[in-house]
């Protein structure tokens, strides 16, 4: 996901909307529905490892994490460069995986996160 995200270009997306939107639209829908599944098969796929939380509604995190990334790209919060910097997208992970895992899986994150920076 890192790396298609980092090598995404907002610039295609807006050229996109405003010469076809109808392709557009079509596009943006088939591409929201393969990120959603994606995003809910890692979900179950932790829970069932034991590093996600059992009670959150996968359902709602999925579009809760698909809502963020695809508002990364929309918003002027961020600079085209810094929304394809590792530390954006580092932090927008470490986030999302605070919130879904548990105990086992924050212990996994630490370690793979130091793993990272020591590499």
């Amino acid at each position: 996901m890192n790396v298609m995200m980092r090598d995404h270009n907002p610039t295609l997306d807006y050229d996109l909307k405003k010469y076809y939107p109808e392709i557009n639209g079509k596009l943006m829908n088939e591409t929201r529905k393969r990120m959603f599944e994606s995003i809910k098969r890692n979900l179950k796929k932790g829970q069932d490892e034991g590093i996600y939380r059992e009670d959150m509604d996968i359902d709602i995190i999925s579009r809760i994490h698909m809502t963020r990334l695809e508002y990364k790209h929309s918003s002027d919060a961020f600079t085209i460069s810094e929304l394809n910097s590792p530390q954006v997208l580092k932090e927008i992970f470490i986030y999302h995986l605070n919130g879904i895992s548990n105990e086992k899986g924050v212990q996994v994150l630490k370690e793979k996160l130091k793993q990272y920076i020591n590499a």
